[in-house]
């Protein structure tokens, strides 16, 4: 396996600014902010920032030539986004962050590099060796590049756990089932021409019954006599109200940082999650939920996997294991030939720009007083951005801007 050094900022380029996307900074922040430092040691002016905020800045007229936008998907609703900033002279990378839990690669190669966004690509980031391969036979066009990911340059690549297991976390992982989501309506945007709606229909069916045998599990699990390990379920950020407040009252759930949960002495079960790969990069045990619907190859090559109607003899059997030989090479940390920033001078207006985001911030917070339900995700995300980043001794610059 070789890593591809034809990268755009592998060689001699006209790029002194970068702005990286960053959606959720609870999933992302870390990785991105690794990803920023790397840049910055080579010259280059980065900053973190919300996509609405990048929109926002484009509309400005602050995106050119010198510039490089850092994407994290590439579905169909993003092509007009991508040929406004293609329009600018801007470069324009993907960086998949989801390349490991797809329906399948066709759903991937369809949905999540949706056909009509390739024209707008000077560039595609993959994050497995997998995940490269089935792009490359999709797309033979597409300079696609082998980059691992950076959230594997921050973990400590440790031995299998052999610490007998103290605690026991269900990761779920049904956002696309949240109240404030509609399934189909989603799908259909990310897919433009591509959507299928009945293939879909069958999708929200099985993903449906994936968590009723997910809160079977639970349930089976805190009422075994013979475990006698703490049961704990670990919420998806982007899930709302999947969960009764009856059942809740069962169940203990954490409300911890990821990395305080991905500890030594942990059993990490999951119906298909990347956080989950993160245990397993950490040498933690982890069990993977398959139900033969969902391709999940990364989990299927790193995790033990059971059947629902199998997980509760299988937890038992690892419960009795020392530890768990798994295959983690698969996972590769982010490595990047970078060329030094040969065009470091750039100055950005703060005063206006910020003024500028504060009137986005009016914006977000007036329509999500209206439409609660539709701005809902896009208020919490921003307010999760300053607020977080900020924690991290990040300078924020304005409403959804870090550097």
């Amino acid at each position: 396996m070789s890593f591809n050094k034809q990268s755009l900022l592998s060689k001699k380029n006209d790029i002194n600014i970068i702005y990286i996307i960053i959606e959720s900074s609870e999933r992302e922040g870390d990785s991105k902010r690794y990803l920023a430092r790397l840049f910055k040691k080579e010259g280059y002016t980065v900053f973190l920032i919300m996509r609405e905020a990048a929109r926002f800045l484009n509309f400005l007229g602050l995106l050119n030539k010198n510039t490089l936008v850092i994407e994290k998907s590439s579905q169909n609703y993003q092509v007009k986004w991508f040929e406004k900033i293609k329009k600018t002279g801007a470069k324009l990378i993907v960086f998949e962050e989801e390349g490991w839990i797809p329906f399948d690669w066709k759903d991937f190669c369809t949905r999540r590099l949706n056909p009509a966004t390739i024209e707008f690509i000077d560039e595609y980031w993959c994050s497995n060796q997998k995940q490269f391969s089935e792009v490359k036979k999709y797309f033979k066009n597409l300079n696609i590049n082998l980059t691992g990911h950076p959230r594997w340059n921050l973990h400590e690549f440790i031995p299998p756990d052999e610490n007998p297991i103290k605690k026991i976390f269900l990761f779920s992982s049904f956002g696309n089932l949240s109240s404030d989501t509609n399934f189909l309506e989603v799908m259909n945007v990310e897919c433009g021409i591509h959507f299928n709606k009945s293939e879909y229909q069958k999708r929200r069916k099985i993903i449906k019954n994936r968590l009723k045998k997910f809160k079977k599990l639970l349930l089976k699990l805190t009422s075994d006599s013979e475990i006698k390990q703490e049961i704990i379920l670990r919420f998806h950020p982007a899930e709302k109200n999947l969960y009764e407040a009856n059942f809740l009252n069962k169940i203990k759930c954490s409300t911890e940082d990821l990395d305080k949960d991905l500890v030594k002495g942990n059993l990490i079960v999951h119906p298909g999650s990347t956080a989950a790969l993160d245990a397993s990069f950490k040498g933690l045990r982890s069990l993977y939920l398959d139900d033969g619907e969902d391709l999940s190859a990364a989990a299927k090559m790193i995790c033990e996997v059971s059947s629902y109607e199998d997980a509760l003899r299988k937890i038992k059997e690892i419960l009795n294991k020392k530890k768990l030989v798994l295959d983690r090479s698969i996972l590769l940390p982010f490595k990047l030939d970078l060329i030094q920033c040969t065009n470091s001078e750039f100055s950005l207006p703060n005063k206006f720009l910020i003024f500028s985001l504060n009137i986005l911030k009016v914006y977000i917070l007036f329509f999500s007083s209206i439409n609660y339900k539709k701005y809902r995700r896009l208020k919490l995300k921003y307010d999760s951005f300053n607020n977080k980043i900020e924690k991290e001794g990040v300078k924020v610059l304005g409403y959804g801007l870090a550097e």
